[in-house]
């Protein structure tokens, strides 16, 4: 009998191991987010993959699965119905309309890897109802949801809510069967705000919504049980929003984990303020371009070796003693502001205060000597005949 050798698995592309990275980065969201999106997602995935880099479309279809795999939190719009729109535009070889690159443009800033982790895993917590994860401890709520239990005017009132209703016809069809009052958005924003009495199912909401500001409720769970509302925390696209129920004596500092509220804060990388922070970090900045500027010019004179640094330390206004591991920490500060798109775009917007515009003709003189530093011989010879005619 001759024994068949089995033949060796195909190696995967880069592009099948990518999609692998992907598919379990989506799975691992809150909200069965793989269940919702993976089907656009994948599509967009391969469509992009396979648009050429020179074509328009390249960065927009990026932007849009890019959305898509971050957390629904972050989400300041419908990104799976957006997406939608914008592969069926590309799969019939439309192009993509101006106001919707406008949109793209605008939120083409993804958030960071470690925001998205951050956020990911606060959804679970969320989705859970586990606020307990930063509050130190929950005896005001035990505390306050017995007297609740305990108060007879509240069972009155639930039998007779459930005397005029049925209350399973208004509630969500999963297994914790919840009822749940109107929400109200940031800044008590409320446009749906509007008195409905026509419909069994208006009346309903009405009286509910009114039983659960009597009785400090989110809702009720399977038909009576209470949801007592809670001190939460909660991102969101624009922030993080932290609500205390009104039957509540908060004190932040002991009734919320500062450490962990503080690293939902940070996630998007807002940095330390104050105007102790705000001046030094000013200063900082004004310095790499010093810096940067005077490395071009070194550039531009082929300055090398302890010459250039003498020269970029004289320039710059630094301190004599100043070594390399320093020069170079301020050079990457100057590099960095002005690869930035927002340094880029200084030029065509006036300045909004003093040090923006120290900032901004730093930046302009910093472009132009690189601009000329890059020139050739025989075009800085041109080029000066120019500057004196």
């Amino acid at each position: 009998m001759i024994s068949k050798t089995p033949l060796p698995e195909p190696q995967k592309t880069q592009m099948e191991k990518d999609w692998e990275v992907i598919w379990k980065k989506i799975g691992g969201r809150a909200f069965r987010m793989q269940q919702k999106v993976g089907d656009i997602l994948k599509k967009l995935y391969g469509r992009t993959a396979n648009t050429p880099d020179t074509s328009e479309d390249k960065a927009d279809l990026r932007t849009a699965y890019n959305w898509l795999i971050a957390p629904f939190t972050m989400w300041v719009v419908d990104f799976d119905g957006l997406s939608r729109f914008v592969f069926s535009q590309v799969k019939n070889d439309k192009k993509i309309d101006p106001q919707m690159r406008f949109l793209l443009s605008l939120v083409k800033d993804i958030p960071s890897e470690r925001a998205q982790q951050i956020i990911g895993d606060y959804e679970h917590i969320v989705q859970q109802g586990a606020y307990d994860q930063l509050v130190r401890e929950d005896a005001k709520y035990i505390a306050q949801l017995k007297q609740l239990l305990d108060n007879p005017e509240y069972h009155a009132d639930l039998a007779i809510l459930k005397q005029m209703f049925d209350l399973t016809k208004y509630q969500t069809p999963d297994s914790k069967r919840i009822l749940r009052r109107t929400l109200v958005s940031e800044r008590n924003m409320r446009p749906g705000l509007r008195f409905r009495w026509r419909k069994e199912k208006e009346r309903f909401q009405q009286i509910f919504d009114c039983f659960c500001w009597k009785h400090n409720l989110y809702g009720l769970e399977s038909g009576d049980k209470p949801l007592l509302m809670k001190l939460t925390v909660n991102p969101t696209p624009h922030g993080v929003m932290i609500f205390i129920p009104a039957w509540m004596s908060v004190d932040l500092w002991r009734d919320l984990l500062h450490i962990k509220v503080t690293e939902l804060i940070k996630a998007r990388g807002v940095l330390r303020q104050g105007r102790k922070y705000g001046e030094s970090r000013q200063k900082t900045q004004e310095m790499g371009l010093r810096v940067y500027i005077a490395d071009q010019e070194c550039t531009a004179l082929n300055y090398t070796g302890k010459k250039r640094i003498d020269y970029i330390i004289e320039k710059a206004g630094l301190p004599p003693l100043t070594g390399d591991r320093q020069i170079r920490k301020f050079y990457n500060v100057g590099e960095a502001i002005l690869k930035s798109e927002n340094a880029i775009s200084r030029a065509d917007r006036p300045p909004t205060s003093d040090a923006d515009a120290v900032a901004m003709n730093a930046a302009k003189l910093a472009q132009a000597k690189a601009a000329f530093a890059a020139l050739s011989a025989d075009e800085k010879v041109e080029f000066m005949k120019w500057q004196t005619a």
